[in-house]
């Protein structure tokens, strides 16, 4: 029998502080989920009930459509985080609906809810006495439900979750720009984010390898497109060392590192110093008089 975790909900409130920025995004989450929820039982066919051992045997977890985490089912429900997931709901239940299509032969494909699923399939073949605990957590939609709607569970759901990874958000928003023709200004409205995030996260798919493979220590899409932007100013050289040190920074730390490569052209000779409130130029070699008022004249004309 596998011991049961505490009641996260025990030490803490996670209402008591409407002033952060996680809390403000999970109140926003339940509300959202409320109003989805209620939305898809006004469609015709659509229907609710809890999740049990025989319904989850009619769950394809192999068809992917709606899926957009990279990690297979086999692999997902042999980490450890899904481990911890199936104990959790073994205790408080699934606090979110999941959602599912129906699909031939009387099987359901997941629109929503991968981990979860994973962690409940997890729990009925290795915890002891597992019932997840909790009723009407398992939402039937029928297969001749609009592709609007369906778009709308799975953007809410992939945007708003923080357990989706840097690799998975990009996929997923890579796909609404190129498949859908969505622009990034779309993209970031319905996803909540600036069109710079946007750009970000659109960015990944131009990272070499040894980046990608860092994402999930890395947990930050700022962090990785700066580090991305010193690899693109060293023309990728030394990159494994460069990654395995610059991750190791913090963003401020790296972007004062672009700055100090960015002050020397390409044969070292001119070195720019940009300030907030001011820019300098430093001339490496000897000029004459007249050549220094050249360039005196040419920057008082062009800049003043």
């Amino acid at each position: 029998m596998v011991k049961k975790t505490k009641n996260i909900f025990e030490k803490r409130n996670p209402f008591s502080n409407l002033n952060n920025e996680k809390t403000k995004n999970f109140v926003k989450q339940l509300e959202e989920d409320e109003s989805i929820r209620i939305e898809i039982l006004k469609i015709d066919g659509a229907k609710i009930i809890s999740v049990n051992e025989k319904i989850l045997e009619k769950v394809d977890f192999y068809d992917r459509e709606f899926i957009n985490r990279e990690i297979s089912f086999e692999k997902i429900i042999e980490t450890e985080s899904i481990k911890n997931l199936a104990e959790s709901i073994n205790e408080i239940g699934i606090i979110n609906p999941v959602y599912v299509i129906e699909k031939e032969e009387g099987k359901y494909k997941i629109l929503s809810g991968f981990r979860r699923l994973s962690a409940v399939y997890y729990g009925y073949k290795n915890i002891k006495e597992f019932s997840p605990a909790g009723t009407n957590n398992f939402i039937i939609i029928p297969a001749n439900a609009s592709y609007e709607i369906l778009d709308k569970i799975s953007l809410h759901e992939n945007t708003l979750r923080e357990d989706l990874t840097t690799l998975e958000i990009s996929m997923k928003i890579w796909r609404e720009s190129r498949n859908k023709k969505k622009s990034s200004e779309k993209i970031a409205q319905e996803y909540g984010i600036s069109r710079r995030t946007v750009a970000r996260y659109l960015r990944v798919e131009k990272y070499p390898e040894k980046l990608l493979e860092k994402l999930d220590e890395i947990k930050n899409i700022r962090k990785s497109d700066t580090i991305f932007n010193y690899l693109n100013q060293t023309d990728f050289k030394n990159m494994e060392e460069n990654i395995e040190k610059l991750s190791g920074m913090e963003i401020s730390e790296i972007e004062r590192e672009i700055r100090k490569l960015k002050i020397k052209s390409d044969d070292g000779k001119l070195s720019v110093k940009k300030g907030k409130k001011s820019t300098s130029f430093e001339i490496q070699g000897r000029l004459t008089d007249e050549e220094i008022e050249k360039i005196k004249e040419f920057i008082l004309k062009k800049f003043f």
